[in-house]
């Protein structure tokens, strides 16, 4: 019978959370988007921290959502108290009659929601579950791939490259020691993991590139390292698993990707020098 009544009071609390959040979620992206519009000329990394910050913003005001609606008594329905609470006769004079219009469209709206809402509300939840079973089953997938990179089609990089990875290192204040190899699983250049990182390079790559051009690369990918960018690859995976169904979660994730590209672009341009290198 708990059991009952607190899945219940879950599938309140997450129904009415899943339905606020869209909403909201629009507020942000158009937050964001006139932020990122105006500040389009001025530096990658203040466009990143606005974007993570906005990210904090929606991830914020779903948990502040969920967590009210999930602490009211389970036999009260806040919209229709909501409406209830608002009277005609309290209205001011002045504006009455545009008062009374918003107030009934008000009313009619939170009606209808809630209706939606109890008869709705287990199948909603239990949508949401199928998708976060299957995302997280395809973020397991993603681990799993990522380890086997570092073990399968993986060759070291010759000793001189490896030396120079290092001193790069060093010289971007990284402390870790990173591994160079050559993969032929992977097309283009990507860093894997935190602790111990490990830079994939294309094989023929090294060979088929100029050692300015191959440096230039490596300074990109040893930037991801210096900023924790896989952990907040990690994170951001992590977070499609419960926010699969919100598309301004997918633009916002999609911008701070694309901002810390540019970040990494202007650090290996800083270190190397060469803009059009």
């Amino acid at each position: 019978m708990y059991f009952t009544e607190l899945f219940a009071l879950f599938s309140k609390a997450l129904g009415w959370t899943l339905l606020h959040s869209l909403w909201q979620g629009l507020l942000i992206f158009l937050v964001l988007w006139a932020a990122l519009t105006y500040y389009k000329q001025k530096s990658p990394q203040l466009r990143y921290l606005l974007s993570c910050m906005t990210m904090c913003c929606l991830l914020g005001s779903i948990a502040l959502t969920f967590s009210y609606y999930f602490s009211l008594p389970t036999n009260t329905s806040l919209p229709i108290e909501v409406s209830q609470a608002i009277s005609f006769e309290d209205a001011p004079l002045k504006g009455e009659e545009s008062l009374a219009t918003a107030t009934t469209w008000w009313q009619n709206w939170q009606d209808q929601a809630s209706e939606f809402m109890h008869l709705y509300a287990r199948h909603l939840v239990l949508g949401w579950l199928v998708g976060v079973f299957l995302f997280a089953f395809r973020w397991i997938g993603g681990l799993y791939f990522t380890y086997r990179l570092r073990r399968e089609g993986a060759i070291e990089a010759p000793r001189s490259w490896q030396s120079n990875v290092q001193a790069l290192a060093n010289n971007l204040g990284i402390q870790r020691t990173v591994r160079l190899l050559e993969s032929s699983s992977v097309e283009v250049p990507l860093t894997i993991g935190h602790l111990k990182p490990i830079i994939l390079l294309p094989i023929g790559m090294l060979a088929g590139l100029t050692p300015q051009q191959v440096e230039s690369i490596l300074i990109h990918e040893l930037a991801h390292i210096r900023r924790h960018d896989f952990v907040i690859n990690l994170l951001l995976s992590a977070l499609e698993i419960l926010l699969f169904y919100h598309p301004v979660f997918w633009w916002i994730s999609s911008k701070i990707q694309e901002e810390r590209e540019l970040c990494c672009d202007d650090i290996a341009v800083a270190t190397c020098g060469n803009p059009r290198l």
